[in-house]
């Protein structure tokens, strides 16, 4: 079943259980590693799961807009019309996902850049 940002945050939720079919607190470190690279929205999944309270200790994503410069924020919204992987090409991935300056605006100075690709989308991950 495919997720949307808005259902994706609980389904990861309802999936997690310890041996005491328990969460952490809310504002703990979980997970310990969260990463999001769905080609569609994907600052809003981050958001999403920002908002549960968790914070994981490292988050990896693929930044599609990687030459845009970081002061700038490109955040294209999830759209089911782009869910097909198969017919996305180089015209469509303008259409899809955020840039780095989005990602930081998301992370609100909590994190830390740890490593950035030199692939074309990049894959960059952050650090609590």
């Amino acid at each position: 079943q495919v997720q949307t940002p808005q259902t994706f945050a609980g389904a990861v939720l309802d999936a997690v259980w310890n041996s005491r079919r328990a969460l952490p607190p809310a504002g703990a470190v979980f997970p310990g590693f969260l990463k999001i690279d769905v080609d569609n929205g994907d600052c809003q999944y981050l958001e999403a799961w920002l908002a549960t309270g968790y914070r994981p200790l490292a988050i990896e994503l693929e930044i599609v807009h990687s030459i845009v410069p970081p002061d700038i924020q490109v955040n294209i919204p999830y759209s089911e019309m782009h869910f097909d992987w198969r017919t996305t090409n180089a015209e469509r991935l303008q259409l899809l996902g955020c840039s780095l300056g989005a990602v930081l605006s998301a992370l609100r100075s909590e994190y830390s850049l740890l490593s950035w690709s030199y692939d074309v989308p990049v894959d960059v991950q952050f650090v609590l």
